[in-house]
């Protein structure tokens, strides 16, 4: 059995930018030590278009919760809804 530690951290509209939400996510494997570290930033603006950028760490052998392809990436993603 694991025990993991979980920390969700995200405001809405930060810095008085409208349609702008921040988050940060964290996950930590109490065990081994073997963390998850997820930094977002959405901006909603438009109309059914979400723009998200994306960065996460991954640390640890052993942590269930995340794909351990590599250890950090980043990613930029634009969803249209119709």
């Amino acid at each position: 059995m694991m025990y993991y530690l979980h920390l969700k951290i995200s405001q809405k509209e930060s810095f008085d930018i409208l349609y702008f939400m921040p988050s940060t996510t964290g996950i930590l494997n109490l065990n081994d030590r073997g963390f998850y570290i997820s930094s977002e930033l959405l901006y909603t603006a438009i109309t059914s278009l979400e723009i998200r950028l994306k960065a996460e760490i991954v640390s640890g052998e052993r942590l269930e919760c995340a794909r351990k392809l590599n250890d950090c990436r980043v990613e930029l993603r634009a969803r249209h809804y119709f």
